[in-house]
């Protein structure tokens, strides 16, 4: 299997499900705090559970592939921005989908940030001061898409910061 995109595999936007193992109860809580402060909710729906079995049983392959996909995407997104915005920094995280993006050298308040990501660029993010006032000037984004869909992201970015 040769994955595309994320997504053509299968429909998980739809799925509502996440596991986590946390035995230390001051982390467990810690995380709870940030879950509550942030409207996290831990719902999930029959669907999740047979489709996390599914991907324990059988999704080796898939995973695989799409761990690959994601590589590939942050490798683009970081080229094309040390090509085309050398202004804005990626930051890159020890895994996940989500990386930071640092836009501290426009030197713009969070209100003028986020007026041109979301009013210019027509993109969004979630936004850094969300995390507590060291988060102001740099912003997350989701790079678990069709690499299609993050070109015309990041030429977005490109047009609305040029």
């Amino acid at each position: 299997m040769t994955l595309t995109s994320p997504s053509k595999a299968f429909n998980l936007q739809g799925l509502t499900y996440a596991i986590g193992i946390i035995p230390d109860k001051v982390k467990w809580d810690k995380l709870e705090k940030i879950r509550v402060s942030m409207d996290f909710d831990f719902a999930t729906n029959i669907f999740s559970i047979v489709a996390t079995e599914a991907a324990y049983r059988h999704g080796k392959e898939w995973l695989t592939d799409l761990n690959g996909y994601l590589q590939g995407n942050l490798d683009f997104m970081e080229s094309y921005l040390k090509a085309n915005i050398p202004q804005i920094k990626l930051i890159r995280s020890g895994g996940g989908y989500i990386v930071w993006l640092d836009f501290s050298a426009f030197n713009l308040s969070s209100e003028a940030l986020r007026n041109v990501i979301l009013e210019k660029a027509k993109i969004g993010m979630t936004w850094g001061e969300t995390f507590g006032p060291e988060g102001e000037g740099f912003e997350r984004i989701n790079f678990a898409c069709p690499r299609d869909i993050l070109r015309k992201g990041l030429e977005s970015l490109k047009m609305a910061f040029s």
